[in-house]
């Protein structure tokens, strides 16, 4: 009777499938995606913080990041969509927009964004390459995002714009 390889196997390794055998332990081996080894070595400085939101530059990797939280009013909206602004014409060709615990802006917040946009965002859309946002988690939120973004896209057509939900996909991406 001849043997079939399989059969050899089995005959020569007798605790290939032997449930009490102990097998080594599989250490992770997985390679660092790029914005986890980013966001050892990135170093972002808070350039402008007010009522929780804040606005941070990583001048190696030339990245701005916005972070809204809570409830943002028109000062709070200003002072860091101006510093945003600084930044991008200083340099900083990609922007990160955190919005992940965002509540909701106020009504003259998000006017004053929307004329903003409209009025003064040329000045700097020759310099800004990327734009990745991160989307909210409320409701009111997102509705304020969807606006923004449209705004955005009305108002710079040819820029690379992309929405996540993790802050380390949109730095992978934007590296």
């Amino acid at each position: 009777m001849k043997t079939s390889f399989i059969d050899n196997y089995f005959n020569q390794n007798p605790n290939t499938f032997n449930p009490l055998r102990r097998r080594p332990e599989v250490k992770d081996m997985a390679i660092p995606t790029k914005a986890q080894t980013i966001k050892k070595t990135a170093k972002f400085e808070v350039v402008y913080e007010m009522d929780g939101s804040s606005f941070e530059v990583d001048k190696t990797n030339g990245i701005a990041r916005i972070i809204w939280k809570g409830n943002v009013n028109i000062k709070t909206a200003k002072h860091l969509v101006i510093h945003c602004a600084r930044a991008i014409e200083k340099g900083n060709k990609k922007l990160l927009i955190d919005q992940s615990t965002l509540d909701q802006f106020d009504t003259e917040a998000r006017l004053w964004i929307k004329v903003f946009i409209k009025s003064s965002i040329g000045n700097v859309s020759s310099k800004l390459l990327m734009l990745a946002s991160i989307k909210p988690k409320s409701t009111k939120g997102s509705i304020f995002s969807h606006f923004a973004s449209s705004e955005l896209k009305e108002a710079l057509p040819n820029l690379d714009m992309r929405r996540f939900d993790a802050v380390e996909e949109a730095l992978d991406w934007l590296l």
